[in-house]
Protein backbone atom coordinates (compact mmCIF):
# COMPACT_ATOMS: atom_id res chain seq x y z
CA UNK A 1 0.00 0.00 0.00
CA UNK A 2 1.75 3.56 -1.02
CA UNK A 3 1.47 6.01 1.54
CA UNK A 4 2.84 8.88 -0.51
CA UNK A 5 5.07 9.48 -3.43
CA UNK A 6 7.33 12.84 -3.32
CA UNK A 7 9.18 14.72 -6.17
CA UNK A 8 10.99 17.66 -6.36
CA UNK A 9 9.60 18.85 -3.02
CA UNK A 10 5.90 18.40 -4.34
CA UNK A 11 3.49 15.38 -2.89
CA UNK A 12 2.41 13.49 -6.05
CA UNK A 13 -1.28 12.41 -6.22
CA UNK A 14 -1.53 8.93 -7.30
CA UNK A 15 -3.39 7.32 -10.09
CA UNK A 16 -4.57 4.19 -8.27
CA UNK A 17 -5.50 2.94 -12.11
CA UNK A 18 -1.87 2.33 -12.92
CA UNK A 19 0.21 0.43 -9.73
CA UNK A 20 1.36 -2.57 -10.88
CA UNK A 21 4.61 -4.25 -8.85
CA UNK A 22 6.35 -2.38 -11.28
CA UNK A 23 5.13 0.79 -12.31
CA UNK A 24 3.12 3.68 -10.82
CA UNK A 25 2.31 7.14 -12.15
CA UNK A 26 0.88 10.36 -10.35
CA UNK A 27 0.61 13.92 -10.74
CA UNK A 28 2.19 16.27 -8.78
CA UNK A 29 0.51 18.54 -6.20
CA UNK A 30 2.32 21.24 -7.03
CA UNK A 31 5.12 22.87 -9.63
CA UNK A 32 8.69 20.92 -9.29
CA UNK A 33 11.50 23.10 -7.54
CA UNK A 34 14.24 23.12 -8.88
CA UNK A 35 17.30 21.06 -8.22
CA UNK A 36 18.44 17.59 -8.71
CA UNK A 37 15.85 15.11 -7.37
CA UNK A 38 14.95 11.61 -7.01
CA UNK A 39 11.52 10.63 -6.41
CA UNK A 40 11.00 8.92 -2.33
CA UNK A 41 7.83 6.25 -2.67
CA UNK A 42 6.79 5.72 0.72
CA UNK A 43 5.02 2.30 1.82
CA UNK A 44 2.77 1.18 4.62
CA UNK A 45 6.08 0.11 6.36
CA UNK A 46 8.35 3.08 4.83
CA UNK A 47 10.57 4.01 2.21
CA UNK A 48 10.39 1.73 -0.99
CA UNK A 49 14.33 1.59 -2.05
CA UNK A 50 14.90 2.98 -5.63
CA UNK A 51 16.22 0.88 -8.38
CA UNK A 52 20.25 1.38 -8.81
CA UNK A 53 19.70 2.41 -12.00
CA UNK A 54 17.20 5.16 -11.38
CA UNK A 55 18.79 8.45 -12.68
CA UNK A 56 18.11 11.63 -10.46
CA UNK A 57 16.35 14.50 -12.50
CA UNK A 58 18.04 18.11 -12.59
CA UNK A 59 15.21 20.50 -12.57
CA UNK A 60 16.19 24.40 -13.79
CA UNK A 61 14.80 27.29 -12.33
CA UNK A 62 14.29 30.50 -14.59
CA UNK A 63 13.97 34.06 -13.71
CA UNK A 64 12.81 36.21 -16.05
CA UNK A 65 12.16 39.24 -14.46
CA UNK A 66 13.52 41.34 -11.29
CA UNK A 67 11.99 44.97 -9.87
CA UNK A 68 13.48 46.59 -9.28
CA UNK A 69 16.58 47.19 -11.53
CA UNK A 70 17.88 50.64 -11.18
CA UNK A 71 18.52 52.98 -7.77
CA UNK A 72 19.61 49.96 -5.83
CA UNK A 73 21.25 50.81 -2.57
CA UNK A 74 24.97 49.84 -3.54
CA UNK A 75 25.26 48.75 0.61
CA UNK A 76 22.48 46.76 0.03
CA UNK A 77 18.84 46.47 2.11
CA UNK A 78 16.68 46.48 -1.11
CA UNK A 79 14.09 43.65 -1.40
CA UNK A 80 14.07 42.56 -4.72
CA UNK A 81 11.46 40.54 -6.32
CA UNK A 82 12.45 37.75 -8.52
CA UNK A 83 9.97 36.36 -11.37
CA UNK A 84 10.69 32.80 -13.21
CA UNK A 85 9.80 29.11 -13.07
CA UNK A 86 10.38 26.56 -10.66
CA UNK A 87 11.37 28.46 -7.17
CA UNK A 88 9.98 27.05 -4.42
CA UNK A 89 6.79 27.14 -3.46
CA UNK A 90 7.19 25.94 0.32
CA UNK A 91 9.54 28.50 1.59
CA UNK A 92 9.76 26.90 4.88
CA UNK A 93 11.65 24.14 3.74
CA UNK A 94 13.33 25.77 1.27
CA UNK A 95 17.03 27.94 0.99
CA UNK A 96 17.90 29.98 -1.54
CA UNK A 97 21.21 30.77 -2.92
CA UNK A 98 21.35 34.25 -5.44
CA UNK A 99 24.86 35.36 -6.42
CA UNK A 100 24.51 38.66 -8.56
CA UNK A 101 27.77 38.47 -11.13
CA UNK A 102 27.29 42.47 -12.32
CA UNK A 103 28.94 44.53 -9.49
Amino acid sequence: MIRYIEFAHSKCTVDTTTVSDTTVTCVLDHDPTCGVHIPSLVAKYGLVNNDAGLVATTIECTATSMVPTTDLNLLGGDNLTLTGTNFPWNMASSTISIVLSDT
